[in-house]
């Protein structure tokens, strides 16, 4: 701890007023203000009676100082997250048993004849008889349907920091010469 870090906490407590400040005459010429070296020199209090609030309308009361930690937060970006689709092609087989009809036709002899009986004109041209044909084929076709579902979101977890500092504080000493009497309250 030394003597400007001291002037330096001081002045967060010193009110900045006309009054608190050195007169113009006082002040050192701007033409001379880089010559002046500032001496270090143990603090006096009572310089400044405004700050530890000495005077006799008071009853001379004098205020301690102490440091305090303040944490706070910054929220900064540290990266991202891109989620996309691609397309990836497979080849599948699909296998599909279909059936066909088919006319067999068969022709047999007739061993040893057997005589028949038709009427005249049993014998003509264009009989026919007509039998229809069907098979089955194989419909396939491509149809999309969902395979996955992806949920995004963004979660938040909470961690504790820890620091630790030295923090100053001031205390009272009393200095006693002779026996005065005091009362500590």
């Amino acid at each position: 701890m030394d003597y400007r870090y001291e002037e330096q906490v001081r002045s967060v407590y010193r009110p900045a007023s006309v009054e608190a400040t050195a007169p113009v005459e006082m002040s050192v010429p701007v033409e001379q203000a880089g010559k002046y070296a500032i001496v270090e020199h143990p603090y006096d209090y009572a310089r400044e009676p405004g700050l530890y609030d000495m005077n006799d309308d008071s009853h001379k009361r004098l205020r301690l100082y102490e440091e305090r930690l303040v944490a706070d937060k910054i929220r900064q970006k540290t990266g991202s997250v891109t989620v996309s689709k691609r397309i990836e092609t497979d080849v599948e087989t699909a296998e599909v048993p279909i059936e066909k009809e088919k006319i067999i036709i068969e022709i047999e002899s007739v061993k040893g004849s057997t005589r028949v009986n038709m009427p005249d004109g049993s014998f003509q041209e264009g009989t026919e008889n007509r039998l229809d044909i069907y098979e089955e084929q194989a419909d396939i076709r491509k149809e999309p349907v969902v395979h996955q579902e992806i949920t995004i979101r963004k979660e938040t977890e909470t961690d504790v920091v820890v620091a630790r500092e030295n923090l100053r504080r001031e205390e009272i000493e009393i200095h006693r010469q002779g026996e005065p009497p005091v009362a500590d309250s």
